[in-house]
């Protein structure tokens, strides 16, 4: 494998994350295989992180945008989150980003709020650069509460007011109408 110069002398080895489990001491780490980074491999791939530590497993979907594919949500659900943090699909660009792909993002969410652990869905990234994003987290958020888990954005989570900056770029940037409010 090439090393950058600079890091070539700093770590002792160098392994990489796709694919791999590390433990420390009891706290689990478990790297996705590098999956498409959407609905394509257009893009390029990512990987997805679970950390688990006796009951509480944490995973984070990285740049899914979704997660719309089915090696999407078989790691989701071989995972087993308690919580999970997702970037949610790229509804704000529907050119780019189809509603069939929002409608197979949606429906691998609630399958793994159905056969899953998970107790919290944190959603952010994509899916808050959409000024009208509880629409399509309609669905999902009704299913949440039938299985008793918590829907929040990262902001909600740490007990702070959703502050949209991406999505209220233009009117931030005086190029359009007024940010909207968060509800």
């Amino acid at each position: 494998m090439r090393v950058h110069r600079e890091v070539e002398s700093v770590p002792e080895a160098i392994q990489v994350a796709d694919g791999n489990d590390i433990d420390f001491g009891g706290t689990e780490l478990t790297f996705s295989p590098a999956v498409p980074h959407g609905p394509d491999d257009e893009l390029g791939y990512v990987v997805m992180t679970r950390v688990s530590r006796r009951d509480e497993t944490f995973v984070h979907t990285s740049d899914v945008l979704g997660p719309p594919l089915k090696a999407h949500v078989a790691f989701l659900l071989d995972a087993d989150p308690t919580v999970l943090y997702i970037d949610g699909p790229m509804t704000h660009m529907p050119e780019e980003y189809p509603d069939a792909e929002t409608r197979k993002s949606v429906a691998n969410l609630l399958r793994v709020i159905r056969s899953t652990r998970v107790r919290t869905i944190i959603v952010d990234h994509h899916a808050l650069r959409d000024r009208d994003w509880r629409a399509w987290t309609a669905p999902l958020t009704q299913a949440a509460e039938e299985h008793d888990v918590r829907v929040a954005t990262a902001a909600e989570f740490l007990g702070k007011p959703i502050d949209q900056l991406e999505a209220n770029r233009d009117a931030l940037h005086g190029m359009s109408r007024e940010p909207d409010q968060p509800k």
